[in-house]
């Protein structure tokens, strides 16, 4: 089925046009920005074109087959190249974790690679860090797991964000009592974890500071290691079955862009100990360029259950992607760019398909699509065949 909006603004026939026009907006950025909101589109559906920068991202993803070989207690390592998904895997992974998905409780670690090469205790600190980010993030999420404990597992909680993250919670708590909900730590932490289900309401999530600024402060913390055993069985007794390390921007560092094998030096510690993560029920999930397929050369790097998963996206997948994009920005009123188009450019989604076959590199596409169409003289309110040819000759 093909859809079609008017342009909202656009002057009925017959009707007369003001004798003192507002000043004609040259600004493609900013016209753009007006004619998303004239055909219904609340955002540009294919910004940022980095996924790590998309704060919506989780409320357009779209199944891949792959995935299943990353949910499931073992440790993987996702290959794809620069554009084709590795964020969005993370990403969809980590709101598996969250959402509770299957009825599991699983608890993600978002784990940016650091710069560097860092000893296995160095890898604990920043580790622990991490998963302290994540502890507050989940309190302030659900702030109920926090309510059924009892004072000494209140403090115990208390213990673990103070151990690995001092200052957090003195950063922290009181701009997320200020605004009675999780941005906060969202946007310190991690901006995909911004449209987690089921939000609580704000008076939950102030109590919650209330009654973690109410507990006494904690004694000196002790080594990593230590600190690292007292979180996992922390989060043991809140009921978690698994955790889940979701390593990722190992290509974010240019000694890694020009050397894959520095990268995989840096990688060491975490893949040797592989082997004893696994036995206390912490898997690594590594999201990895292409190229790293270098790992295989030492055996002793990899653990017996170690899944490799490649990411190959087949034109529909692609296609599905943009459409699920669509139908966020439009807030459910049409899934494709067809209803913004003239009747010659249905099947839009599909044409753009074809040229680009990375999702980086499709997003890219489609915004040059909408940017072409809105520096034309009189752009109108539908997308149109020049527009079309115009972003492909832009884009090749």
């Amino acid at each position: 089925m093909i859809y079609y909006v008017a342009a909202r603004h656009a002057p009925w026939p017959g009707s007369v046009t003001p004798s003192n026009p507002s000043p004609i907006n040259t600004d493609p950025e900013e016209k753009l920005q007006d004619w998303l909101q004239e055909v219904g589109l609340e955002f540009n559906p294919f910004l940022p074109l980095d996924a790590s920068e998309d704060s919506r991202l989780s409320t357009y993803l779209v199944g891949h087959e792959a995935f299943a070989d990353l949910w499931g207690d073992w440790s993987a390592i996702l290959l794809a190249p620069a554009g084709g998904g590795k964020t969005a895997f993370r990403v969809r992974l980590a709101y598996a974790c969250r959402a509770g998905e299957d009825g599991r409780a699983v608890f993600p670690i978002v784990y940016r690679f650091p710069h560097g090469p860092l000893t296995w205790e160095a890898h604990l600190e920043a580790i622990g860090r991490a998963a302290a980010h994540e502890l507050l993030l989940t309190l302030a999420w659900r702030p109920g797991l926090f309510e059924r404990l009892g004072q000494a597992d209140r403090q115990e909680v208390h213990r673990a964000i103070e151990w690995n993250a001092p200052g957090l919670l003195d950063q922290l708590l009181p701009q997320i009592r200020r605004v009675g909900s999780p941005k906060p730590i969202v946007q310190l932490y991690d901006l995909s974890a911004g449209h987690l289900p089921n939000p609580p309401s704000p008076e939950r999530v102030r109590a919650l500071c209330d009654d973690l600024q109410a507990l006494p402060l904690v004694s000196s913390p002790p080594s990593p290691s230590e600190r690292f055993d007292h979180l996992r069985s922390l989060l043991s007794k809140l009921g978690y079955q698994a955790v889940y390390l979701l390593v990722d921007d190992v290509d974010a560092h240019k000694e890694v862009q020009q050397d894959l094998r520095t990268g995989l030096k840096w990688l060491r510690p975490l893949l040797e100990n592989a082997p004893t993560l696994e036995e206390r029920g912490v898997y690594l999930k590594l999201f990895l360029p292409q190229g790293f397929e270098i790992v295989r050369e030492d055996d002793k790097l990899l653990t017996s259950q170690t899944k490799f998963v490649k990411i190959e996206w087949a034109r529909q997948q692609l296609v599905q992607m943009l459409q699920s994009r669509v139908r966020v920005a439009s807030k459910g009123e049409f899934h494709s760019l067809d209803a913004v188009s003239n009747p010659a450019l249905h099947h839009l989604e599909e044409t753009l398909a074809e040229q680009a076959h990375n999702p980086r590199a499709l997003l890219d596409l489609s915004n040059t699509l909408l940017l072409a169409h809105v520096r034309r003289e009189k752009p109108g309110a539908l997308l149109d065949e020049q527009d079309l040819a115009s972003a492909l000759e832009l884009y090749g």
